[in-house]
């Protein structure tokens, strides 16, 4: 199966995380798997963690030239993008892209391919309600949705459209459950510093953007 992923940037964060963790698993079976960026940034922050059978490509030098370039940049590898069996979107630039391959490719020129699906990573964030509605319509043209979480609002945009199949998928991607012991378990805390009267752990710290409030995690850390 041919597998494209769409992000703006491979840049330190959750989305960013998960698009990096589903190509590698995806290539590590045998899949032709490309990761396609808006714009690059320094390889170190996350694109250097990519399998090296993962294929990368980027449609501008800059973020202002990756916007302007998107719909010329479709048209000119049309082709090319007709070849993937699965286009996977990734938040505002990928879903822009998948809007627009879904109605120009499938809808006008009849593309059988590829299948147009979207990770929703904005779920429960405090997003403006427009910005939202423009998401929300934007996710008619997919063949399939992924949700991270729960809300009131995606629980009553699919309830009005059962149509669109969707899935919850914490986290954005299902990690296969390992069994271990009490002992691997301590093991594994003494290994990262975790002391025993601990009764909490975070595992990391997404972006810190303002509209994520990341002031609330000092009361939390202090």
């Amino acid at each position: 199966m041919r597998i494209t992923h769409v992000i703006s940037g491979l840049t330190k964060g959750g989305a960013e995380r998960v698009v990096v963790e589903l190509a590698n698993i995806a290539v590590e079976k045998g899949h032709e798997v490309t990761v396609l960026a808006a714009w690059p940034v320094d390889p170190a922050m996350m694109q250097d963690q990519l399998h090296p059978g993962v294929g990368i490509k980027f449609i501008g030098a800059t973020r202002k030239k990756a916007y302007l370039n998107l719909i010329p940049w479709i048209f000119r590898n049309r082709k090319w993008i007709g070849s993937n069996d699965v286009l996977h979107c990734h938040l505002t630039y990928g879903a822009v892209f998948g809007t627009f391959v879904f109605v120009v490719l499938r809808k006008i020129f009849r593309y059988k391919k590829p299948a147009v699906v979207e990770t929703n990573h904005a779920v429960g964030m405090p997003i403006p309600p427009f910005n939202r509605w423009v998401h929300s319509r934007m996710l008619l043209f997919r063949d399939g949705v992924v949700f991270m979480a729960r809300d009131a609002y995606w629980n009553g945009f699919m309830d009005k459209h059962p149509g669109l199949r969707s899935a919850l998928i914490v986290n954005g991607i299902r990690i296969p459950k390992q069994d271990s012991s009490a002992e691997q378990h301590q093991q594994f805390r003494q290994k990262m510093g975790v002391k025993e009267n601990c009764r909490y752990l975070v595992g990391t710290v997404s972006m810190l953007r303002p509209e994520r409030k990341p002031w609330l995690y000092i009361s939390l850390l202090q």
